[in-house]
């Protein structure tokens, strides 16, 4: 592949990245179940002490994140509207998930007696995408 250019090398996947940011995921949640869970129990306590490196999953995954997003954005520079393309398709890909995590928390569970600990009048500030203002 000597001499060859940039541009042949656009659209290339990292199939060994898309397995670690799993991985980094599979941290997270992990993380958020120890938190959770009663420290009872000698399996569960031997889990959480052999894997007490957990929170190292959110740095994981933002900094591949990060990575793959730089690389999304130097392959397309020289495009048209790589702007608008960018973001279309993040917004694509995250606010489906997102408001539809919405619906359940805010509109269907509080309907089914679940109680979400999210104060009903905060809901315009997760409709909105503002919620770190609520927060603050």
């Amino acid at each position: 592949m000597e001499g060859s250019s940039h541009r042949e090398h656009a659209g290339r996947h990292y199939p060994a990245l898309d397995g670690l940011r799993g991985l980094a995921a599979l941290l997270i949640v992990w993380r958020h179940y120890l938190e959770l869970a009663p420290k009872q129990g000698r399996i569960l306590s031997t889990l959480s002490m052999i894997t007490g490196f957990s929170w190292i999953g959110v740095d994981l995954f933002f900094v591949l994140s990060g990575f793959l997003i730089t690389g999304i954005l130097a392959d397309a520079k020289n495009k048209k509207r790589f702007f608008q393309t960018f973001y279309g398709r993040r917004v694509l890909r995250i606010f489906p998930l997102y408001y539809a995590v919405l619906v359940v928390i805010l509109l269907i569970l509080p309907r089914l007696g679940v109680q979400t600990h999210i104060d009903p009048s905060s809901g315009i500030y997760y409709w909105s995408y503002i919620t770190n203002f609520y927060f603050a």
